[in-house]
């Protein structure tokens, strides 16, 4: 087994990322194997210098890749590099003198209060067609919940606890974590169930909460066209996706008032400065109410 092979394995049965997140560290490091002209299953660590990485970098920059890009690679190789220190293959990491290119403040995409409020609303009526109640319960849950895609693809039946009206959530790093469910949602879960055993739509051996039409689990990238469905459906402009969702669970609770600690723990987010990315847009809102309201500001627009 080569050493790419090795680390793929270790994030994905120790580190438990999801296999999109393992693909995309694997398929960086096979850039620079790419880069550095060995064939991925002669890839030799122990031979990569500093200077090869800083090339590497220079050839990134110079094709236009943007900064945001050749970080998220570069941080692949350091983790990389890490995991063969720790298995004794390697003593010293060549990527840890490659610093991090500056990149401008992105500020998290999310759909306004009043749109989703309207589109929540219509889909709050129930269906007695299972793939149409599947669908708008996908696009409520992720908004009430905050779930990543993998999170809700994965959800089981067992976490599901409408008496409690929680679910238990595991995440990122197999970290588990717990939401509270808002009493509609759970109307509708269990309206759903009810729809879901009476079309037969469930297999013995298929306990999840989301199924296809044919009783499998539902996928991400299922999970992910129906909701670019939806929102796109309810004209929702710019991007459309489930993180849209996560962006959108935030950044409504961060504005009606709920403390940064709780969204972080809600989120699944192991660092706070993860979540806080998301007070930039109150900070924003703020600063529009002031320009709107103020008498000076208004004289100096």
């Amino acid at each position: 087994m080569n050493y790419i092979d090795q680390f793929k394995n270790y994030l994905g049965s120790e580190r438990r990322f999801s296999p999109l997140t393992v693909r995309a560290y694997c398929n960086d490091i096979k850039d620079f194997a790419r880069y550095a002209e060995m064939p991925e299953d002669e890839f030799d660590p122990r031979k990569v210098e500093s200077a090869d990485l800083r090339s590497w970098v220079m050839l990134m920059v110079e094709r236009g890749d943007s900064p945001r890009s050749v970080n998220r690679r570069v941080s692949s190789l350091k983790a990389f590099f890490r995991y063969l220190i720790r298995q004794q293959i390697l003593t010293d990491n060549p990527a840890s003198k490659i610093h991090s290119l500056p990149t401008a403040a992105r500020l998290p995409q999310f759909v306004p209060h009043d749109n989703m409020h309207r589109l929540v609303e219509r889909l709050l009526e129930g269906s007695d067609d299972y793939p149409a109640e599947r669908d708008s319960l996908v696009v409520l849950l992720l908004y009430a919940t905050g779930m990543r895609r993998a999170e809700l693809s994965s959800l089981t039946l067992e976490r599901l606890d409408l008496d409690s009206r929680t679910v238990r959530v595991r995440g990122k790093g197999d970290r588990e974590r717990v939401i509270p469910l808002v009493p509609k949602i759970c109307d509708r879960l269990e309206w759903y169930l009810t729809v879901k055993n009476r079309d037969i739509i469930c297999r013995a051996d298929k306990n999840y909460l989301f199924l296809s039409n044919r009783g499998d689990k539902l996928g991400e990238s299922s999970i992910y066209c129906i909701v670019t469905r939806i929102l796109g459906g309810a004209g929702v402009q710019g991007k459309r996706s489930p993180h849209i969702l996560r962006h959108t669970f935030a950044t409504h609770l961060l504005g009606e008032g709920a403390q940064i600690r709780a969204i972080q723990e809600l989120l699944g987010h192991s660092s706070l400065s993860s979540t806080q990315i998301y007070t930039h847009n109150t900070i924003e809102k703020i600063k529009e109410s002031y320009r709107n309201a103020h008498p000076r500001a208004k004289e100096e627009k």
